[in-house]
């Protein structure tokens, strides 16, 4: 059954852990389709518990209740500070 929410998920976070399996997946995107009841958003990673080169789509609810961050948060960068990174 899909969760719902009223706003869409933003994930800070490129690494992250599972709690209980401790295997280790990278966040490919994170995708959000909303319709009459709210927002759905699914989470779409690289690697699973038995292969790290497959692709695993998870509900963005349930993955960060499973899954603890790794490693730094990423920096978002607005919109001037990529115009002005490409000049100089």
């Amino acid at each position: 059954m899909r969760q719902l929410s009223e706003t869409p998920f933003e994930i800070p976070y490129k690494r992250w852990a599972h709690i209980e399996a401790g295997y280790i997946v990278t966040i490919l995107g994170v995708y959000h389709s909303s319709g009459v009841h709210g927002c759905y958003a699914k989470v779409v990673v690289k690697g699973t518990r038995l292969s790290k080169k497959k692709q695993a789509t998870w509900s963005a609810q349930v993955f960060l209740q499973t899954f603890k961050p790794l490693g730094r948060k990423l920096k978002f960068k607005t919109v001037w500070e990529r115009l002005l990174e490409d000049d100089t």
